[in-house]
């Protein structure tokens, strides 16, 4: 708090008492606490004179300020979102969500636009290590993706567990028409609690399979483009995920594959050395 900042305002012919307890003029001008506005002096000594007395209060009014008007900012947003097309599915599995129409269309196709045009290195079923000609041009669409998609995330209160300050780790992952993940659990040493996947371009079916040695289930769950789905807890532990090469068929119903792009954010764990860390 800059204590020097005041604004004078004048009371005509009323005369008020100054702020600081020690002084017992009462004044028909006086200056205003910038910070709070609900204290007033007869000048800038006796505001510096009181500050050590005032500051606590002038702090929590400022906060509480500053709280509802991010308050009043992240209520705008939510009514957005939950007036928006998303639609959240019921899933079989605690810790598994899956919201469709998580991402607008504008930003899903200037998304694919600029992943197509990226230069990738070819893993084990799918690409990642992207690289791009022009970064910037890259970079704008994806920040404007981003932000939008992390105030959708506080909205709907993903990763409201985590402690703050939170770094997300980011990842860019590409498939081809019949890419694939190997059947796993992805490690904690790799990534946190929560593991957020956004998915373009190509439905995809995620096959999830119970790691209970009791009770052996398979849950095939369909994704379809500019959804989300986060894995946490039980579905994050004690279940097993692939996609698999040639699988283009769901509830007996033929689906189109083709290219498919993924956005993984995730806290970043112990081992995680080469994502991109974005504040969140």
């Amino acid at each position: 708090m800059n204590i020097s900042e005041c604004s004078t305002e004048s009371k005509n012919t009323t005369f008020q008492r100054c702020g600081n307890e020690v002084c017992k003029k009462n004044y028909s001008t006086l200056l205003k606490c910038s910070g709070c506005r609900t204290k007033s002096y007869c000048s800038v000594d006796c505001q510096k004179t009181d500050w050590y007395q005032h500051k606590k209060i002038c702090r929590l009014e400022t906060t509480s300020k500053d709280i509802k008007k991010n308050e009043s900012k992240l209520e705008g947003v939510k009514t957005s979102v939950l007036d928006s097309a998303m639609l959240e599915r019921p899933m079989p599995i605690s810790g598994l969500r899956l919201i469709e129409n998580f991402i607008s269309d504008d930003l899903h196709e200037r998304f694919i636009e600029q992943m197509n045009r990226g230069i990738p290195e070819i893993n084990n079923g799918h690409y990642d290590g992207y690289t791009f000609k022009n970064f910037e041009d890259f970079d704008k669409v994806f920040y404007t993706l981003t932000k939008d998609v992390f105030l959708k995330l506080k909205v709907l209160n993903f990763f409201s567990s985590e402690k703050r300050p939170l770094k997300l780790a980011c990842t860019l992952l590409g498939y081809d028409k019949n890419g694939f993940i190997t059947r796993h659990v992805d490690s904690p040493l790799l990534s946190g609690g929560t593991v957020i996947l956004i998915s373009f371009n190509s439905p995809v079916v995620v096959n999830f399979y119970s790691q209970k040695k009791t009770e052996e289930q398979q849950h095939k769950i369909f994704i379809p483009p500019k959804s989300i789905y986060a894995i946490s807890g039980e579905a994050r532990y004690e279940w097993s995920h692939a996609i698999l090469k040639d699988e283009n068929t769901y509830n007996s119903k033929e689906f189109a594959r083709g290219r498919r792009y993924v956005i993984v954010y995730t806290p970043p764990g112990s081992l995680d050395r080469g994502s991109v860390l974005l504040n969140f």
